[in-house]
């Protein structure tokens, strides 16, 4: 979409004319050249343009004039006629500045100077006519504005000419034939031409191709294979086809196929896809490639060089120094040629083109490096200096466009980065020329001149910012060609439409506008006819006394001026919803503007500069330095300082704008904001002032809708850099700081309580920050399951600031568990406090209501080694000096770290941690029965069961049931389970929301249906004191129970007194880790012989220690009330018969003794024997069979 604004571009004009008709027209920055129907060229100044300041008659009848400002020099096509027929030729004038219509000039062949050629008084004086030489009739020319190199084109052929130096401070110059580009099918002609570098462009009547040239080594095995490679794929490949509706459309489903050394590109076939299409009429419009891709079918590209380039372009452009390595490098390889990549090929539709092509041009964008110049040699292959500019002038190209235009409408394409479509330019009437500008692109039409705005550069900057981006970051930062720039997807502007009568030629001259006007008299007469005869008016055939004609030579307008005029046009429009964009397009041209200006003034001033240093260095070598004639490449008046520094005071005041205009609530474009305030230097504190004063004057206004009065987003996002950044940060009073958190609530509610709770912004009023939290509850705007519990989070932690722990606790209780969790494991610091080493209120309400949460969190910043387990036990309370009632929640804690962890390194520090807890609340539960006048008797146990195999606390065997206090209570074994405190699998940390393991965790919490409370009829009644000592007797049967934990346990009960029979369990569980299993047998054996055989089994006793066991059993058994002893003594003799050989058994029996005792314990030896010996035949026979 277009949109329309009338701006004042122009500020004056100039109208001339003659006796003779121009036919041609051509513009440097200071001279405008007009060539004639006599053959003649007027020479006039855009400043004074009514008298011409010299003249010089042409071969020929010109029909295309191009003025060269590399070489300052014209160049021609132009038409002789003959008996048999017109032929048309390119030619080169030099000198023409010293010429007179009447002088002779001197003419001669392109590429017969040599090097070293010295011109003379006499021949500066003189017209110099350079005949190009062309194998076809010549149709158009173009120069490269900054190598100077020529591109003429024939019907199907493109002849490349590269322009040198020959003699010293550029005083003659010679165009040597480069090479020859043959493209198009056989039906298509070239018509025009257009040379930016490597870059070839030329468009048919309906098409256009753009490419660029590559040379390298010939590798003629190579192009076999990939000549097959194209018969074999010729057929297989289909071209896109697409319509401008889509202005980006790609071709993305191309084929790769190599073809040169240096290319592996794809390749399209045309000719399916035409054959195609022409079947299938539904499917219309024009087809386009957009590249790069190395060829297409059916339309052939070839590249010929004219002669041998190593010979001459090796000892022309490389330096003494480095000819002979360069020579060195080419020599005894493959020949060189040049091949041709295709970057973009579109076939036009008549509805989108209105008739044939008519314009062609490339718009560079160039900018100046920091770098001081790298050697061509080490950087390019020598081959293509001729068609690269010298870079030690730290100018390079960074963007290239290709602007196409028809009767209907104009295409401008980026070429240099990916290959895209900028911008489509409708016309209002039928066009008959274009041209493009340092600002704008200028249309000739029926009705007059349409001008309308540029993209090129846009797009430049957003391609270089990605490049610039990911490989130096800082260059973004430090040049002004890198900042920030309205994207170039913004909808162009017709900013002006100026009436004419029968334009029919445009060219753009610096700062100026150049239009040729013809009205014939017979034709005026006829308003019915005037449409159809101005169309036809360039193929009409000139008369040399036609007199009625006019030049137009319109002045523009400072850039100032310009963005002056934008900049109040959009402070006049009233702050509606329908207005934003207008003000918004406004502010976009006005920046591009500036930005365009600042950046073609940098890159001439030191493009002038670098060829005056040139032309000094020269001249110094030679002796008559004062008869040299120098101009410089261009003679556009440059900025001077005051103005440059005013531009960029107008570019802060544009760039501010836009950061306002970011800010507005509905913007497009909001996470711009921060570029542009970050470009115009604004501090924090200017940035919240210009929102608050915004909101003051349109609340004032009662036409301002609603919807637009607040805060925008963009606000939101230029504060989040200086609020969360390690830049220095400003004093801001509480008035200012409660402002920032309403724009963050309105802009971007989601990231409240991150600038509440992590920001540097620490002045705020809490009760203004509870407020807008309360108030992100009640909004309108969709809220997340994750961002109300983290804003409900926050909601408690500022609760607990005002002291106010029963709303804070109220808070959280309105959250599911699951929900809580998750919050915690994002915020480590919203329970811990780092700096302290301690638990925040939040941590600490957790921990006492919330447990189960709080144990999962904990585990789980263990795991991520968020906190070290020490760290952990230290917040817990674990220290010596702490209270027991204290240790309650590092015990739950340690609990949950040997049932949840997933870390096997933190276990024996917890598990010994774990002990001694144990230990000390057992001796606090001894202490209260020895302290009370009766001892309760235990009842039934109800311990909480948990799943055995994600703990770390081992199954406890059964003869611990009999033991100690917990013997005779009546409960069966499945009641003496350790009851821990368990929590689920600590998840793995992630960068969404939801930890990856939250199912499980809420499995194992049981939080799926909301928040389930722990009965208290699943606690343990008065057995409570016992608890720890179930616990404890599971953790030493734990698998991962060690040495040291057993010694610990040692250690912590031989300190306790009045144990009575508690300390027995432990000791027998403790001492065989210890490796003492003796002394623990003999300690069974004296307290509990009837659990011996069961213990011994438990400890895995081996011959040796089993006769150890039985010879003690057998003295106790003469003892008195030895009924226990004999028990177990029997029922140790019953197990080994069943387990030993017949050997190991006897050597276990004593010398002596009753035979009706041992006879039938033999018995069952020999006969389990028999049985096994028998299995083994059975078994073995089995096998054989």
């Amino acid at each position: 979409m277009v949109k329309v604004l009338r701006l004042n571009q122009f500020c004056g004009q100039e109208v001339f004319s003659s006796d003779s008709e121009p036919v041609a027209v051509a513009c440097s920055d200071l001279w405008l050249f007009l060539a004639t129907a006599k053959r003649i060229v007027e020479v006039r100044t855009l400043r004074d343009p009514k008298e011409a300041r010299s003249s010089f008659q042409t071969i020929a009848t010109v029909l295309q004039l191009a003025y060269n400002a590399k070489a300052d020099c014209l160049v021609t096509v132009e038409k002789q006629t003959s008996r048999k027929g017109g032929v048309k030729t390119a030619r080169v004038y030099f000198h023409w500045d010293v010429a007179s219509p009447a002088q002779p000039a001197r003419i001669r062949l392109a590429g017969t100077l040599k090097q070293g050629h010295v011109t003379t008084s006499r021949s500066r004086n003189q017209v110099e006519v350079v005949e190009l030489r062309v194998t076809e009739s010549a149709t158009s020319v173009s120069c490269c504005p900054r190598t100077g190199n020529v591109a003429v084109a024939g019907k199907a052929v493109v002849h490349v000419f590269v322009l040198r130096g020959v003699g010293g401070a550029g005083n003659a110059f010679e165009f040597e034939p480069y090479a020859d580009i043959r493209l198009g099918s056989s039906s298509s002609s070239c018509r025009k031409v257009a040379l930016c570098h490597q870059f070839v462009a030329s468009v048919s009547k309906d098409e256009i191709t753009v490419i660029k040239l590559n040379l390298c080594q010939r590798d003629d095995s190579r192009a076999a294979q990939d000549q097959r490679l194209f018969r074999e794929n010729s057929d297989g490949e289909e071209l896109i086809i697409c319509d401008f509706s889509s202005a980006t459309a790609r071709n993305h489903s191309l084929a790769p196929l190599s073809s040169s050394p240096t290319l592996a590109l794809p390749q399209i076939d045309l000719a399916k896809q035409r054959k195609s299409s022409s079947q299938n009429e539904t499917v219309s419009g024009p087809r386009r490639v957009f590249g790069p891709v190395d060829r297409i079918a059916n339309y052939s590209i070839t590249v010929d060089l004219v002669k041998n380039v190593v010979d001459d372009y090796v000892a022309l452009y490389a330096s003494e120094d480095s000819r002979e390595s360069i020579l060195e490098r080419v020599k005894g390889r493959e020949p060189i040629e040049c091949t041709s990549t295709v970057i973009l090929y579109e076939k036009y539709a008549a509805k989108d083109t209105g008739g044939s092509l008519h314009s062609l041009q490339f718009v560079p964008t160039y900018r100046v490096s920091k770098s001081n110049g790298v050697s061509m040699s080490s950087q390019f292959h020598p081959l293509q200096f001729p068609l690269l500019p010298d870079d030690s002038s730290r100018v390079e190209l960074v963007g290239l466009s290709c602007f196409v235009s028809g009767p209907r409408q104009g295409f401008m394409y980026d070429v240099k980065g990916e290959t895209d479509l900028i911008s489509v330019y409708p016309y209002t009437h039928h066009a008959v020329a274009a041209s493009v500008g340092s600002h704008f692109v200028q249309v000739a039409t029926l009705s007059g001149l349409e001008s309308y705005t540029l993209r090129s550069f846009a797009k430049a900057v957003q391609t270089q910012r990605e490049i610039a981006r990911d490989v130096s970051p800082s260059m973004v930062l430090d040049e002004l060609f890198y900042q920030i720039c309205p994207p170039a997807d913004v909808s162009i502007c017709l900013i002006g439409m100026h009436p004419f009568i029968g334009l029919c030629k445009v060219a753009n001259a610096g700062d100026c506008v150049v239009l040729v006007s013809k009205a014939p008299e017979a034709e005026k007469s006829r308003p019915d006819l005037w449409s159809r005869s101005i169309s036809k008016l360039l193929q009409r055939p000139r008369s040399a006394d036609c007199t009625e004609w006019g030049v137009y030579i319109l002045k523009s307008a400072t850039v100032s001026s310009v963005y002056t005029e934008m900049s109040e046009m959009s402070l006049s429009l009233p702050e509606v919803s329908g207005n934003l964009s207008v003000r918004h397009q406004l502010l976009c041209e006005a920046n591009i503007l500036l930005r365009m200006e600042l950046n073609e003034s940098h890159v001439q001033r030191n493009v002038i500069e670098y060829e005056e240093r040139k032309r000094d260095g020269e001249l110094s070598k030679q002796k008559e330095r004062q008869k040299q004639r120098w101009r410089p490449p261009s003679l556009r008046l440059l900025l001077t300082k005051e103005e440059e520094e005013d531009l960029l005071e107008k570019l802060k005041e544009s760039v501010i704008a836009l950061g306002d205009m970011c800010c507005i609530p509905g913007s497009a474009c909001p996470e711009h904001a921060k570029m542009y305030y970050n470009l115009a230097g604004l501090c924090l504190q200017d940035v919240v002032q210009r929102a608050i004063k915004r909101l003051q004057d349109i609340e004032k206004n009662d036409q301002v809708p609603e919807k637009m009065i607040g805060y925008g987003e963009g606000l939101s996002c230029y504060l989040m850099e200086p609020l969360f950044s390690q830049s220095p940060f400003p004093n801001l009073d509480e008035k200012m700081a409660d402002t920032i958190l309403e724009i963050v609530a309105e802009g971007d509610y989601s990231r409240l309580s991150d600038v509440i709770m992590d920001s540097r912004l620490k002045t705020y009023s809490t009760e203004r920050a509870v407020q807008l939290l309360y108030d992100s509850f009640r909004g309108d705007h969709p809220v997340s399951r994750s961002e109300i519990a983290l804003n409900s989070v926050t909601l408690a932690v500022l609760h607990l600031r005002q002291c106010e722990v029963d709303l804070a606790q109220k808070v959280l209780k309105s959250l599911v568990l699951l929900d809580l969790y998750c919050v915690c494991v994002l915020k480590p610091h919203y329970l811990i406090d780092f700096s302290d080493k301690q638990l925040t209120p939040l941590g600490q309400l957790l921990c006492k209501h919330e447990t189960d949460v709080f144990m999962s969190v904990m585990v789980y910043f263990v795991d991520e080694n968020v906190v070290s387990l020490k760290d952990c036990l230290k917040l817990l309370g674990v220290s010596s000096e702490d209270e027991l009632h204290d240790k309650k929640y590092a015990r739950n804690f340690l609990e949950a770290v040997l049932c949840s962890s997933e870390k096997e390194e933190h276990l024996p520090v917890a598990m010994e941690a774990l002990a001694r807890i144990y230990v000390q609340w057992l001796h606090y539960h001894l202490e209260l029965v020895v302290s009370s006048s009766s001892s309760p008797k235990l009842t039934s146990l109800e311990f909480k069961k948990v799943p055995s195999a994600s703990s770390c606390f081992g199954e406890r065997p059964t003869w611990l049931d009999d033991l100690g206090p917990l013997a005779g209570s009546g409960a069966s074994t499945a009641d003496f389970v350790p009851r821990v405190h368990h929590v689920g699998k600590a998840p793995s940390k992630e960068k969404h929301y939801r930890p990856r393991s939250a199912q499980a965790v809420a499995d194992l919490l049981d939080l799926h249906a909301g928040r389930k409370r722990e009965s208290p009829a699943l606690k343990a009644k008065i057995s409570d004191k016992y608890q720890e000592l179930v616990n404890l007797q599971a953790l030493l049967c734990s698998p991962l129970s060690s040495e040291s934990l057993a010694r610990i346990v040692l250690s912590e009960i031989s300190r306790q007194s009045n144990w009575q029979s508690l300390d027995v369990s432990l000791r027998l569980l403790c001492l065989p880790l210890t490796g003492f299993k003796l002394p623990a047998v003999d300690l069974i054996i004296r307290n509990y012989p009837k659990v011996l055989l069961s213990y011994c089994l438990f400890i895995h006793l081996d011959k040796d220690q089993w006769q150890h066991v039985l010879g003690n059993l057998l003295r106790l058994c003469g003892e008195k009330d030895s009924r226990d002893f004999v028990y177990s003594y029997k029922s140790c003799l019953e197990y080994l018969a069943g387990h030993l050989q017949v050997r190991d058994f006897l050597t276990l029996l004593p010398a002596s003794g009753r035979l009706e005792f041992f006879f039938p314990f033999l018995k069952r030896n020999c006969t389990v024997a028999i049985a096994n010996s028998l299995k083994t035949s059975i078994t073995a026979s089995m096998r054989k069979d």
